[in-house]
């Protein structure tokens, strides 16, 4: 019976584990705990989780079979952490954009923004486009991200009948998923964004999301 016990428990608890993973590793990672490639790498360790699960709740079955109607209902369990595993997976990107969108306050967003153009009117020298990855940024735009998501920055100056000044971005990101903060006109946010991923988080800045880099 202790035997029954322990693989009851363990199944049940992995198969939990894999469902509140998904939900929590994006969590985790827009507010900065852990970088995003190890949101990335915990969704395969969260699947491994609901298959060893699966697998000790079989080799309970086996031994010590259920009532045809508890079986439906574990496997049910097992059925709806898989969706809710994949979901979290597949949905990662858009929530945490909206996580680090809710997670800087508007006035953290301001200084941000501000910070971001003296950095760039003193780092960019009007010919090159990128800002040397050594140069290290404010501390306000570590907000964004960790210094392990760190891609770069970079910055010009730009000028056209919508907008005459400076224009530039920070980016982070690993892989999949990039994102970061730009100052401009709105059609330099959508220049650099992924279909229209942005939102202005202050006058003429804009969260925005990318393609991968």
């Amino acid at each position: 019976m202790k035997a029954q016990r322990i693989l009851t428990v363990a199944g049940h608890s992995l198969v939990v584990l894999a469902a509140v993973w998904s939900a929590l590793a994006v969590w985790l990672a827009a507010h900065e705990v852990i970088p995003v490639f190890v949101e990335f790498a915990s969704y395969w360790l969260a699947l491994l989780s609901l298959f060893v699960g699966a697998y000790l709740l079989r080799l309970r079955n086996e031994f010590w079979p259920l009532a045809i109607e508890k079986l439906k209902r574990q496997w049910l369990a097992v059925g709806l952490a898989a969706v809710c595993l994949a979901f979290g997976w597949v949905s990662s990107d858009f929530t945490f954009f909206r996580l680090k969108l809710r997670a800087v306050s508007a006035k953290k967003w301001r200084q941000m923004a501000s910070d971001l153009r003296k950095f760039a009117e003193d780092h960019a020298d009007g010919t090159e486009w990128y800002i040397p990855s050594k140069t290290v940024p404010p501390k306000s735009l570590w907000e964004l991200g960790s210094g392990m998501d760190y891609k770069g920055a970079s910055a010009r100056t730009v000028s056209s009948p919508e907008y005459t000044g400076l224009v530039a971005e920070i980016v982070f990101g690993y892989k999949p998923r990039s994102w970061g903060l730009c100052v401009g006109p709105e059609s330099f946010a959508q220049a650099v964004s992924d279909r229209n991923r942005y939102v202005q988080v202050a006058t003429n800045a804009f969260f925005f999301a990318r393609p991968p880099m």
